[in-house]
């Protein structure tokens, strides 16, 4: 944590960044002597960050439509993984996302599309879909309408987000689980099972992401090596599916 971008006396999108990345790592991966440090530390910050980096309207202080997008994404998906692992959320914290995205549906217009204003990038924390035209997902915002819709139980931003609800982005942010985040997972798990370290949390999460996604991964405590789910090149990350069949090995 001493390369947290927190320096100086201002902090941007790369420092939630950092705390979101904490927060994924102090839940997700219990097991580690330093998890509950990583979640109290990164929930805190985040929380703070919260109000110092968006305005009472909801409205990033990078003054960029592209940074909003993103900050609205950063603060909306550790929001959610608390939600589903029982872990509080102050209401003020609620209430500001809230604003937040009422703000990407102000500046959604009709054909779902935004206009960019201020620096513009296509930085993501998730990306939930592919498009079929590449520069949509630059200037259609409305995946973060659709799951807002459901965290707040809001009509109105749900017709907003109308085009937007489907298993891609909002399955995955209420019932189902990232790709990469999967990915991670299953390559911390092919290394506890080499080093004979139990890790049942992560054996929990694989055993409801295979249910949820229909795929086979784990069974007894152990991963599935041979199934098509991990045995996919880019798919999995398990060092095997690569030829590395030890721990030496990935470190030669």
């Amino acid at each position: 944590m001493c390369n947290l971008e927190n320096k100086g006396n201002t902090t941007y999108n790369h420092y939630l960044t950092n705390l979101v990345g904490l927060i994924y790592l102090g839940i997700l991966c219990p097991q580690f002597k330093e998890a509950m440090e990583w979640r109290e530390l990164g929930l805190r910050e985040l929380w703070r960050e919260l109000f110092k980096q968006v305005y009472t309207d909801g409205v990033s202080f990078e003054a960029s439509i592209s940074y909003n997008r993103l900050a609205t994404e950063m603060f909306l998906s550790p929001i959610i993984l608390c939600q589903m692992n029982a872990i509080p959320i102050p209401s003020k914290v609620l209430a500001r996302l809230e604003k937040m995205l009422e703000f990407v549906m102000c500046y959604t217009k009709p054909d779902g599309t935004v206009t960019l204003i201020g620096d513009c990038d296509n930085g993501r924390l998730h990306r939930l879909n592919v498009w079929v035209n590449p520069e949509r997902e630059w200037i259609d915002h409305r995946y973060l309408l659709a799951i807002g819709a459901v965290l707040y139980q809001r009509d109105d931003i749900a017709q907003a987000a109308t085009g937007q609800f489907n298993g891609s982005f909002v399955n995955w942010m209420i019932c189902s689980i990232d790709r990469m985040l999967l990915t991670g997972l299953c390559i911390s798990k092919w290394i506890a099972q080499k080093m004979n370290v139990n890790t049942p949390t992560i054996d929990s999460i694989l055993g409801w992401a295979q249910d949820v996604r229909g795929e086979r991964l784990i069974e007894r405590g152990k991963l599935v090596l041979y199934s098509d789910s991990l045995n996919q090149e880019f798919m999995s990350g398990v060092p095997s599916v690569d030829g590395f069949h030890s721990l030496e090995d990935t470190i030669d």
